[in-house]
C-alpha cells in the first residue's frame, strides 16, 4: 500500500512539473504574410469584409468535412460566422473594427465561442503602382491546452498558419480576379443620341497608350474648367479617330460637356464645339474598361441584325461612372452610342 501511495506521489510530481514546464513555456506568437494583387484596395476590402465571401478561397477549402455557417449579419463591424470541421476542429470569427479600405481588424476562436478572447487577425491593404500589398497577420498566445498538444504531436503551429496564410493569399488572387471580371452588357438599341455643347482637347497617341492618353485629357480639360470656373453638365465623354494610312497612331479626344458654346482665341488647345443629335444604337457596359471592346462588338452585332447603316463618325463613349467616382471597376456605367443613318420611329421602330 505505501508503494502504491509514493507511486501516485510521484506521478502527481511529474505532472505537476509538466504542467508547471508547459505553464511557464512561452505561448506567445506572431504570424504575418503578405502578397501583392492586381486590384484597387476598395475591391479586396469590400470583399473580405463580407465573410460570405470566405467561402471562395482559403486553403480551408481542401477540407471536405469543413462546413461554415453564416448569421443575419456577414460585413461590417458586428458580422462573424463559424465553422465545424472533423479534422480541424470547430470555430469562430468576429470582425472588430475596420478602416475603409486600409485595415480590418478581427477575432479568432479554435474550438470555442466568440465569448472567448481569442486571437487577434489584422488585414492590412497598401497600394502601390498598379498593385495593392495585402498583409495578413495573426497574433496571440496559445492556451496552456494548445501548448501540450503541439509539444506533444510535434506540431510548429506558427510554420502551420504562415504556409496557410501564403496559400491562402494566393487562393484570394484568384477570387479577386474573379471579382474583377463581373460585367454586364446591356444593347438597348436604337435611340437618340442627344446634342451637346462641349470643350475638348485632342492628342495622337498609339493605341498601347490611349488609357494614359484619356487621363492625361481628362486632367488638362477638367483643370481648364475649374480654372475658369466654367461647370460641367455632364459625365466626361471620348471617342476616337484613325490616322492616316501606314501610321500606327490613333486622334483620341475627350469631351466635357458644358452650358453653352465658348468663344476662345485660335491659339488655345483646348476646343468647344457642339456634338450634334442623332440616331443611334446605345449600349451599357457596367464594369471595367477591359469589356469596352465586347460591348461594341454585341452593338456592332445588333446593328448587322436589323440591317443598320453606320454613320461615318465616330463611336461616343460617355463615363457615367468612372475612376473618378469609384474605386470599384465593377461598378463603372460606360454608355455606348455608335451613330447610325437610320431613324428610330420610322423602318426600324422596335
Amino acid at each position: 500500500m505505501k508503494f502504491l501511495k509514493y507511486l501516485l506521489f510521484l506521478l502527481l510530481i511529474v505532472a505537476s512539473a509538466a504542467l508547471l514546464f508547459f505553464a511557464t513555456k512561452d505561448g506567445s506568437f506572431e504570424v504575418s504574410e503578405s502578397h501583392k494583387i492586381e486590384a484597387p484596395p476598395e475591391v479586396i476590402f469590400n470583399f473580405l469584409n463580407d465573410y460570405k465571401n470566405w467561402v471562395h478561397f482559403g486553403s480551408w477549402k481542401e477540407d471536405e468535412t469543413l462546413k461554415m455557417s453564416f448569421p443575419e449579419n456577414t460585413s461590417g463591424v458586428g458580422a462573424s460566422y463559424t465553422w465545424k470541421s472533423e479534422k480541424s476542429g470547430n470555430g469562430a470569427m468576429e470582425t472588430l473594427s475596420t478602416e475603409p479600405y486600409e485595415k480590418i481588424v478581427q477575432k479568432m476562436v479554435f474550438n470555442g465561442s466568440l465569448q472567448d478572447e481569442g486571437y487577434q487577425v489584422v488585414w492590412q491593404f497598401t497600394p502601390q503602382e498598379n498593385v495593392t500589398e495585402v498583409t495578413w497577420s495573426m497574433a496571440g498566445t496559445w492556451g496552456l491546452t494548445e501548448k501540450i498538444i503541439f509539444y506533444f504531436n510535434n506540431i510548429d503551429m506558427e510554420n502551420r498558419l504562415n504556409e496557410m496564410f501564403s496559400k491562402s493569399l494566393k487562393s484570394l488572387e484568384k477570387a479577386i480576379e474573379s471579382e474583377l471580371s463581373k460585367y454586364t452588357i446591356n444593347v438597348e438599341g436604337l435611340t437618340i443620341q442627344p446634342g451637346w455643347f462641349y470643350v475638348s482637347n485632342t492628342v495622337l497617341a498609339l493605341q498601347e497608350n490611349k488609357e494614359s492618353a484619356l487621363a492625361n485629357l481628362y486632367e488638362r480639360l477638367d483643370y481648364f474648367l475649374k480654372s475658369n470656373a466654367i461647370e460641367a453638365t455632364g459625365p466626361h465623354f471620348s471617342f476616337t479617330e484613325t490616322s492616316p494610312e501606314n501610321d500606327p497612331s490613333i486622334l483620341v479626344t475627350v469631351g466635357i460637356p458644358v452650358e453653352d458654346y465658348l468663344l476662345l482665341p485660335e491659339t488655345a488647345d483646348i476646343y468647344s464645339g457642339y456634338m450634334e443629335e442623332t440616331a443611334a444604337v446605345k449600349v451599357t457596359l457596367t464594369g471595367n474598361h477591359s469589356f469596352l471592346a465586347e460591348a461594341v462588338s454585341k452593338a456592332e452585332e445588333y446593328i448587322s441584325s436589323y440591317n443598320l447603316a453606320k454613320k461615318q463618325r465616330a463611336t461616343i463613349f460617355i463615363y457615367v461612372v468612372s475612376s473618378l467616382n469609384s474605386e470599384v471597376p465593377q461598378e463603372w456605367i460606360t454608355e455606348i452610342f455608335i451613330p447610325v443613318e437610320n431613324n428610330p420611329g420610322q423602318d426600324n421602330e422596335l
